[in-house]
């Protein structure tokens, strides 16, 4: 999908892809294929210490899923590196995207939609600066597993879940 938006955008945009080249070696070299004349560098997966890096590189982040994903970490990651995501609207995707209020939601499964969307980030003065903004607050782990701790010591200790 997103190099799909990219070639209907005209090197307008330049991508950068991540992620473990060696895990699905055919699908790489689709990508690559698809890919070729295109502004599209492949930099392959890194390590959670380069994670500021890489995130304070990028002007948006796209996830631009064809499944209906739960909560993908990505998008939680870039929240917390102040980056805007562009998602598709579906699954929990469309739950954690406010659509142009955090962020941007293009229909899934569309080329189309999605390059409109990245052309939106690249024209509209302050856009991407007003979504990065609007980024909610994401939990640490520790914070996360202390209120699954908690709920659990109120189940254990048969205390009503609040209202």
């Amino acid at each position: 999908m997103l190099l799909e938006a990219a070639r209907l955008l005209k090197g307008e945009v330049e991508v950068h892809l991540y992620g473990d080249t060696t895990v699905f070696p055919d699908y790489v070299a689709t990508l690559r294929r698809l890919a070729s004349e295109l502004p599209v560098t492949f930099h392959g997966r890194f390590e959670r210490a380069a994670a500021p890096g890489v995130y304070g590189g990028l002007d948006a982040l796209a996830v631009p899923s064809l499944w209906p994903e739960n909560s993908p970490l990505v998008i939680h990651e870039a929240f917390m590196h102040g980056v805007p995501v562009i998602g598709a609207r579906m699954g929990g995707i469309a739950d954690l995207i406010r659509h142009d209020v955090n962020g941007l939601l293009a229909e899934p499964a569309s080329p189309a939609s999605l390059a409109a969307m990245l052309a939106r980030l690249t024209r509209e003065p302050g856009l991407p600066q007003r979504l990065s903004a609007a980024a909610p607050r994401v939990k640490s782990i520790a914070e996360d597993a202390a209120e699954w701790n908690a709920r659990y010591e109120r189940v254990l200790a048969g205390v009503p879940a609040a209202s």
